[in-house]
């Protein structure tokens, strides 16, 4: 029913997924006061059929226990609620931890064991399963009536149709006219559950399995030796059929991973044996324990709506808008422009609050362009939006509570001085996350390089865990396309310059290239030739580079002279483009961007800066750094 561990070892950056059991929830507490993460740490496992609800108030300060408390779904006396935990005492435990344990005991307990001053625990658990099953119905668009829709949208003359109509009244007779297909020629079914077969699984694969499964049946009712000589070669082509629908899967994976990253993903939650989800929550008006699906939505939804202020919108002034405002007179919707955005829609989304499904729109696009441009370029003559357009079905999934702005203290001679606003003192921080970025009060990137590294190393420890054939080519466009963007996310700003930073980057390209398993045992530098990489280091420079022949050529939208400013040296040695190095007294402002590439860019050769193009730009930097023997 339950089973606790104690010196679980976990850490914050392992997921609650590793340590799952099939047909349990978990519970953890880590300890945060060990030397590099080692020790500590406990785990409660309970049963998915028994309502669980975590009881944080039993912990105190005591942090090495985890308790939860245990009831059945029709519960409703006292005595059919328990109080289950686990609790770890170090050897050397002090003996405040020691009072503190036995008073989360105390209030755990319900009794006494006769005049012994033992604690004893008694109750009875009756537990039910029960399975909900969907009856949500969804458009079967394989099944519909092409023919007959196409004929409908051919007869249809939506320039004399909308002739007479203000664009409400187009819009409105559109939508209409699309809900009558809808009705009549696109049958509905059932949604479909999920399917419990693996993604890799083929019908060629699944025919063979069948068949080995009767043979050996049948071997069973015979006992004859040459059908077990049959099965056992009919299972080495199976297990060769799995193993190459199972490379195959993964091969497709990696080859659409970046127009298709869900499918990675999809894949992944596949192979996880426990799911999270929201077994029950403690409603805190009513004290008691919410099971129910649409008790548990609303209780989660009021507390979303709880943590957002309401805006007193009486008092906001009317907008006086002026003659000299520049207008939107010349956007015009052309049936081509239409007709572009509709074929881009993804049919695989679901519709919105005006239930017009993208799957319609884009598969009749050509006839559809017509009439929505119509209705477009009446809208923005009447200067007006539908209510449908200003409608969104929005699921709201940040749990983040709203706080007030934080104050950060930059520099060693800094005061510290304390701000308030509003009467309330604002909280003093020493790190903050903008943007994606961690800066600290000294404004190195230390700290970003670690969770940088820490969020690289956790994807590369899925695809490790959940893809069976780490190949070359699977490995390395996983990691282009999941890894090494958490590597390089707005690396302009922080660009590493101390050599630990740079060396806690480079170990998650170094460990995603020695996953290959033909590579293990191949140097750093040489697995990066096989595979056609370069260092995260030359890639930063490489960027940095690029960055400056935007900035210099004006093929981005930034000021050269907020950046920049070219040398006034009469040397000819070099070429003509050559920078001036600003004086840096600190090291932050040495290693800023306008000046840590300032050297970089003077003594690239001329060929490479006088490029025509960005592309060109890029093709003679990487021949010059090939040239160079740069890695």
């Amino acid at each position: 029913m339950l089973f606790g561990i104690t010196e679980s070892w976990l850490r914050e950056d392992i997921d609650s997924a590793e340590v799952s059991h099939p047909g349990y929830v978990v519970y953890r507490q880590d300890r945060r006061d060990t030397h590099n993460g080692v020790g500590g740490g406990v785990l409660l496992y309970v049963r998915d059929d028994i309502v669980s609800v975590e009881k944080s108030q039993l912990q105190g300060s005591f942090v090495n226990s985890v308790w939860c408390e245990l009831s059945t779904n029709n519960s409703k006396r006292s005595r059919d609620v328990i109080t289950d935990g686990v609790v770890y005492r170090s050897p050397n435990s002090s003996d405040d931890n020691d009072v503190v344990l036995f008073d989360s005991i105390r209030k755990a307990a319900k009794g006494k064991l006769g005049t012994s001053d033992h604690d004893i625990l008694a109750f009875d658990v009756v537990c039910k399963v029960v399975s909900s099953i969907s009856k949500e119905k969804v458009p079967d668009f394989s099944r519909s009536d092409t023919e007959a829709i196409e004929t409908l949208l051919k007869g249809t003359d939506w320039i004399n149709l909308f002739s007479d109509m203000s664009a409400s009244q187009s819009w409105i007779c559109f939508a209409d006219k699309l809900k009558v297909i809808m009705e009549n020629h696109v049958p509905w079914k059932n949604r479909r559950r999920k399917s419990s077969m693996p993604h890799w699984m083929n019908k060629k694969v699944r025919c063979a399995i069948r068949q080995k499964r009767r043979m050996w049946k049948l071997f069973r009712r015979t006992k004859s030796e040459s059908l077990l000589a049959k099965f056992k070669i009919h299972q080495l082509k199976v297990e060769c059929l799995v193993s190459d629908a199972k490379l195959n899967f993964e091969k497709s994976i990696a080859l659409k991973i970046k127009d298709n990253p869900k499918a990675f993903f999809s894949y992944v939650r596949s192979k996880q044996k426990v799911k999270d989800a929201i077994v029950s929550l403690r409603a805190p008006q009513a004290d008691k324990i919410v099971t129910d699906s649409q008790d548990l939505a609303d209780l989660l939804n009021d507390y979303f709506v709880s943590v957002f202020t309401r805006e007193d919108t009486s008092s906001i002034p009317d907008f006086q808008g002026g003659s000299d405002r520049p207008k939107l007179d010349t956007v015009l919707f052309s049936d081509d422009v239409v007709l572009k955005e509709l074929l881009r829609l993804n049919v695989s989304k679901a519709s919105g609050p005006d239930a017009i499904h993208p799957y319609l729109l884009k598969t009749f696009a050509h006839y559809f362009c017509v009439p929505l441009s119509l209705i477009f370029s009446k809208f923005m003559d009447e200067g007006y939006v539908p209510r449908d357009w200003r409608c969104a079905n929005i699921t709201q999934f940040s749990r983040r509570v709203i706080r007030l702005s934080p104050v950060m203290h930059i520099g060693s001679s800094n005061q510290k001085f304390t701000y308030n606003l509003n009467g309330v003192e604002l909280q003093e921080v020493s790190v903050e996350r903008d943007l994606g970025i961690y800066i600290d009060s000294s404004l190195q990137p230390s700290k970003h390089c670690l969770e940088a590294a820490k969020r690289g190393n956790r994807v590369l420890g899925m695809i490790k865990r959940n893809f069976s054939f780490l190949k070359e080519d699977i490995v390395v466009r996983l990691y282009k396309q999941l890894v090494r963007p958490h590597l390089e996310y707005a690396v302009q700003a922080w660009n590493p310059y101390f050599a630990k930073d740079k060396e806690v980057l480079e170990k998650v390209q170094r460990r995603a290239t020695r996953m290959i398993s033909s590579l293990k045992r191949v140097p750093y530098y040489r697995r990066l030739q096989l595979l056609n990489l370069t260092t995260l280091e030359l890639r930063r420079l490489r960027g940095d580079l690029i960055q400056v022949f935007k900035i210099v050529y004006g093929f981005d939208n930034l000021s050269f002279t907020d950046f920049f400013m070219f040398a006034n040296s009469s040397c000819t040695r070099g070429h003509c483009l050559k920078l001036q190095k600003s004086h840096s007294r600190i090291n932050i402002r040495h290693n800023f961007f306008s000046n840590r590439v300032v050297n970089e860019w003077n003594s690239l050769p001329e060929k490479v800066v006088l490029a025509s193009s960005v592309n060109g730009f890029k093709n003679a930097l990487d021949k010059h750094f090939k040239h160079c023997n740069r890695v």
